[in-house]
């Protein structure tokens, strides 16, 4: 019967592990969200932009001012991820060398 110890376990960087993969996923959460509120043109609060609808072209500019803003929000939001993957990738390895 062979039973598996943690030796000197770093649990400093355990919880860091944990924390990386909770801000991975959030962040997932937020670029799945915002892709939805585009298929659906739906426009989030933080989108919203208070320029007054006085004409046509100003009402067509202010839709294309938050649908850029959504898709900026998106990049962002990729360049977060793939920085939180080198992170998780890291402290994979720092955890499976200890």
């Amino acid at each position: 019967m062979n039973k598996l110890k943690i030796i000197n376990a770093n649990y400093g960087a355990i919880h860091q592990y944990i924390n990386i993969k909770t801000k991975l996923l959030s962040c997932n959460a937020d670029i799945y969200f915002n892709r939805q509120c585009i298929h659906k043109r739906v426009i989030p609060t933080y989108a919203q932009s208070t320029m007054p609808e006085i004409s046509p072209a100003a009402r067509s500019t202010k839709q294309k001012t938050q649908i850029l803003r959504i898709k900026e929000e998106i990049k962002f939001l990729h360049r977060k991820k793939q920085h939180l993957n080198e992170k998780l990738y890291h402290q994979h390895f720092l955890l499976a060398n200890s």
